[in-house]
């Protein structure tokens, strides 16, 4: 996929894409800044639906949390 590539090299033509993205993985991979995953677009979109619900705050890094989580941290109480 060139999906990163494009996002890095937002003004990269299309020609070049995948000659580029090879660069650039085998730049990230020893790095272990490369993480392809070849779920398909549908059902990863489907995985985000159900998890990706919120975030707790605005400041620092945050990540997606889900429902489901926050009722299993409030089990815990």
């Amino acid at each position: 996929s060139t999906h990163v590539c494009h996002h890095v090299f937002s003004a990269l033509p299309c020609y070049n894409a995948v000659e580029a993205t090879e660069h650039l993985k085998a730049y990230l991979e020893p790095r272990g800044l490369y993480n392809y995953d070849p779920t398909p677009i549908p059902l990863a979109a489907w995985r985000v639906a159900k998890t990706c619900h919120y975030v707790e705050g605005v400041e620092g890094t945050q990540y997606y949390k889900s429902f489901s989580s926050r009722k299993a941290e409030s089990k815990k109480v």
